[in-house]
């Protein structure tokens, strides 16, 4: 176990905390922050507050984000791939074209119901440089082009 890994037992009075204890610090530290955005809103998240959560060191990050906000295009990123993947589910089925425009807007809605925080970070302003996130910027057109 590295030293920035915490055992996979937590130990009293943690059981609240998740705990780090793979082999895929980015997609947990990307995961925690998601979860921190249903308490908080984006601007009070931090990417000590997201290794906390994790159970890392408050260095761990540094090794997978160039900075808080390269992390928050990870988390917009992917709540843009979970809604591309329910709108290219509406736009395969065989649903009438009208339907299809209603449920790809439901899927939109209840992107936002369920996750406000990371869907602020996905319309909002809080991450706009994306010549630094091509794949934020690729992955966004790609859902409006299946809406559209």
């Amino acid at each position: 176990m590295s030293k920035t890994e915490k055992p996979a037992v937590s130990a009293p009075g943690e059981s609240e905390q998740r705990r780090y204890h793979h082999g895929d610090l980015k997609n947990a530290l990307i995961q925690e922050g998601r979860a921190a955005l249903v308490e908080l809103p984006a601007h009070e998240l931090t990417l000590r507050l997201v290794a906390r959560r994790a159970g890392v060191s408050p260095a761990a990050p540094a090794r997978h984000f160039n900075g808080l906000s390269d992390l928050l295009a990870s988390i917009a990123l992917e709540g843009f791939y979970d809604l591309v993947s329910q709108r290219r589910r509406v736009a395969e089925s065989d649903e009438s074209l009208r339907r299809k425009m209603t449920l790809m807007m439901r899927c939109y809605i209840e992107l936002a119901r369920a996750n406000r925080g990371m869907f602020a970070l996905m319309v909002g302003h809080r991450v706009v440089n994306q010549v630094d996130h091509r794949d934020l910027h690729r992955v966004r057109r790609e859902s409006f082009d299946l809406f559209a």
